[in-house]
């Protein structure tokens, strides 16, 4: 076979561009959340093209994550879909406290003692903490470790978990100033399977749905916050967001 000096060029180029590592790639900004008329337009999880100009009306309001962290743009006005590149950048210290499994082991009181946890943290400490507060999805990367978190410490407090398939039951309690308690050991969570997490007389009730994830930590923040979403995790996914805000974007444009 005869190679040409065009054929020879065309090779090298296929040959280099299957090996350029991922990371390198751009960036896609990822939709968190939107209020507004155009729900179906921007769905949580949805691939933005970087720096494209979104024009946003009166009263529509989207959250979007990159690399460099998540901005709120508020209309009327047109917006970048990237962040400036003079954003700061997130983290890795702050993302991995945030995602790390063995912090979940280590938790006593929802902090993690020794590490730096991120600065602007809403909610839980941790991405990976069941929050009985609130109903959904939750992606899980370590089944044998499962924490349930709660806001309010105030009060030792028991909570009943139950498999909603088998109707089996089991409790665990938190202790009075911890936010944090191991998922009941009876009760081994699965891939798949709801439960409710409410108390003893049932009168505050949640109902989450447990679907693993993979999750190395090796991860850009956008790549971590599509993996939640794809699944269905929008508390996590909310989670992610909130914990690296930045200022909310000026439009570029008028609307």
């Amino acid at each position: 076979m005869r190679w040409t000096k065009s054929y020879v060029t065309a090779a090298i180029a296929v040959g280099l561009g299957s090996i350029i590592p991922v990371a390198t790639l751009k960036a896609e900004p990822i939709v968190i959340k939107y209020e507004g008329r155009n729900g179906e337009i921007y769905k949580p999880g949805k691939k933005l093209v970087p720096n494209a100009k979104i024009s946003l009306k009166s009263g529509e309001i989207l959250t979007v994550l990159d690399e460099r962290g998540t901005r709120v743009l508020r209309g009327p006005g047109t917006f970048s879909a990237s962040s400036a590149a003079t954003a700061s950048s997130v983290s890795n210290t702050s993302l991995a406290a945030l995602i790390k499994t063995s912090s979940v082991r280590r938790a006593r009181t929802g902090a993690v003692r020794g590490e730096a946890m991120p600065t602007q943290q809403t909610g839980s400490p941790n991405l990976w903490f069941v929050d009985v507060s609130k109903s959904g999805k939750i992606c899980v990367a370590d089944f044998a470790n499962l924490q349930l978190w709660r806001p309010d410490a105030e009060a030792s407090r028991q909570i009943v978990a139950t498999n909603v398939a088998t109707g089996k039951s089991a409790s665990t309690r938190f202790g009075k100033g911890q936010t944090t308690a191991k998922w009941p050991s009876p009760l081994s969570p699965v891939d798949g399977g709801s439960y409710t997490l409410g108390t003893v007389d049932q009168q505050e009730k949640t109902s989450v749905r447990l679907v693993k994830v993979a999750m190395t930590g090796e991860e850009r923040l956008d790549t971590m916050a599509s993996k939640l979403l794809s699944q269905g995790c929008q508390i996590q996914g909310e989670l992610l967001a909130a914990t690296f805000v930045q200022a909310d974007s000026t439009p570029i444009g008028g609307e």
